[in-house]
């Protein structure tokens, strides 16, 4: 987003313009505030965030049957894409059954 907004500011769009506007308005969305600091996350990744949390807890000795980890893991089956998106252009043989990084992006799911 960034790159996107310097290279409109370079092209002459003025900084108050419509796309560096937004541009700026979705980074400080991106911002978190704790005290006097400020990080500023590259994106907000709630199935990426729970499966690293169910990871950390199970290695912490929870097991499979605590319910913590057993809501998070459905909830994260019920974002599993099951459908076919782009990417099976080049894969058609491949059954779907990938995870979206960020909210849904049922058309190219995460592989990672």
């Amino acid at each position: 987003m960034t790159h996107s907004m310097m290279a409109l500011k370079t092209l002459g769009y003025p900084v108050d313009s419509g796309p560096i506007a937004k541009g700026i308005q979705a980074i400080e969305a991106l911002e978190i505030r704790e005290g006097a600091a400020t990080r500023v996350q590259p994106c907000v990744s709630p199935v990426w965030d729970t499966a690293w949390a169910v990871i950390a807890l199970a290695k912490a000795g929870h097991g499979k049957d605590t319910p913590l980890i057993r809501e998070s893991t459905d909830w994260l089956y019920s974002k599993q894409i099951l459908r076919k998106g782009d990417w099976s252009v080049k894969c058609p043989d491949v059954p779907p059954g990938g995870w979206a990084f960020q909210f849904f992006n049922d058309f190219y799911p995460d592989t990672d």
